[in-house]
């Protein structure tokens, strides 16, 4: 294998790689298929496994879908690419989704508030999902945990959980 055509200059980035390799095969295999054992035939006589209990991205508006592009766009060039994925406090993106939401029920037309809460919402479940698979740090969950702080609470006052 080329060294310069995988991009790897050091034995480290070469194990590195190999590492991510292995990973992505302990997780799963590639070369198989994920298959529910049910089929669905179409009028053609095309055949596919069914759609039950997969995610739908088409039934996501294109109108937010292009909105949330636009404000990412905006976002791309005050800050880089792709910056909000490095890792934001939750907390931080929260205060953003609150004061974005305020300032559209006040009626605010000077930003797309919409977009930014839409935005906000994505780098939130984007943040929880990095953050629960180890690859951003954890203390970016800065949230109170409100409910398990409150059933400790009336477990000490001998309440009902």
């Amino acid at each position: 294998m080329n060294e310069l055509a995988l991009g790897i200059k050091s034995v480290e980035e070469l194990d590195a790689a190999v590492d991510d390799v292995k990973r992505h095969y302990e997780e799963g295999d590639p070369q198989k298929m994920h298959d529910s054992g049910e089929r669905e035939q179409f009028d053609t006589g095309a055949v596919r496994d069914v759609d039950k209990d997969k995610p739908r991205p088409g039934l996501i508006s294109p109108f937010a879908m292009r909105r949330l592009g636009r404000w990412l766009a905006i976002g791309a060039e005050k800050y880089t690419d792709r910056n909000w994925e490095k890792g934001i406090p939750l907390s931080r993106t929260t205060e953003s989704l609150y004061r974005h939401l305020l300032d559209w029920q006040a009626g605010d037309t000077t930003e797309d508030h919409l977009a930014a809460i839409m935005c906000n919402a994505m780098f939130l479940i984007h943040t929880q999902e990095m953050v629960g698979c180890g690859q951003l740090p954890e203390s970016l969950s800065d949230m109170p945990d409100y409910l398990v702080e409150c059933e400790e609470h009336r477990d000490d006052r001998g309440g009902e959980r």
